[in-house]
């Protein structure tokens, strides 16, 4: 009574967990997709690829995992040792390709932030506003990130005036791009120089507030992998305690 009791009692644990070891996975799966979209929009001022490949493994481990919850359901209900035993076997690899993704990026955190600020000055002082297919993607990065992180120039709005863009700009009123501008809804809203328009434009530098970004970043998809991996551990162990209160009751059985 009492081991039919415990087992009953893991098989509703288990299948408990694995409902929400399933939403973990369809989680992991859009931090992923996340990740890899977000990235793409400035994906051209990174020459380094380490972002893009964690999102790629959070992106692999998601859907894993999601198909992985499905088979520990199904196991637990037909108390089958093997697919349980396949299961437990499934979120290990699973782990460790989520521990991989953490510390992948988090140990290429500093080649990133530096990579991301070498490429946000070169971008700002040459590429942007000029012309060639290169440049126009470069010009849509530097956009997006100004608009996205809130930042103005690479170490502030003054360094726009020594660029290609300034010097090259049919209209020398207006000393930053329109993605500095705080409320881009106001016409005009970079006409005046960098500081005249005071705080109607974003006063920190790109270099400074990317190196940041970057982080933050690294620390979401790294955090998310790590975190939800050590929660897997415990399907680990209801998986074995459950093979194995299977194994007692067969052996029961028998006897």
């Amino acid at each position: 009574m009492g081991l039919g009791c415990g087992m009953n009692c893991l098989k509703v644990l288990l299948f408990v967990f694995n409902f929400i070891f399933w939403l973990l996975g369809i989680a992991v799966l859009a931090v992923g997709i996340w990740s890899r979209v977000d990235t793409g929009t400035w994906e051209t001022l990174l020459e380094d690829s380490t972002i893009l490949n964690a999102a790629n493994m959070m992106i692999a481990a998601g859907v894993i995992v999601a198909v992985i919850g499905f088979l520990g359901c199904c196991g637990a209900i037909e108390k089958s040792q093997c697919m349980l035993v396949a299961y437990a076997v499934l979120i290990f690899l699973i782990f460790i390709l989520e521990i991989v993704a953490g510390i992948y990026t988090y140990t290429k955190k500093e080649t990133v932030q530096n990579n991301l600020s070498q490429h946000i000055e070169k971008a700002v002082n040459n590429s942007y506003g000029q012309a060639g297919k290169s440049n126009e993607a470069m010009t849509k990065s530097i956009d997006w990130f100004q608009t996205n992180v809130k930042c103005c120039g690479t170490k502030g709005p003054g360094d726009w005036k020594r660029t290609a863009w300034y010097k090259g700009s049919r209209d020398p009123s207006k000393e930053v791009p329109e993605s500095c501008c705080v409320d881009k809804s106001v016409a005009n809203c970079n006409r005046g120089t960098a500081v005249a328009l005071g705080n109607k434009i974003y006063r920190t530098g790109c270099v400074e507030a990317g190196k940041q970004f970057a982080k933050d970043h690294l620390w979401k998809i790294g955090g998310a992998a790590i975190g939800i991996g050590v929660i897997q551990l415990f399907g680990i162990v209801f998986a074995i305690c459950l093979c194995k209160a299977i194994g007692d009751e067969e052996k029961g059985s028998s006897a």
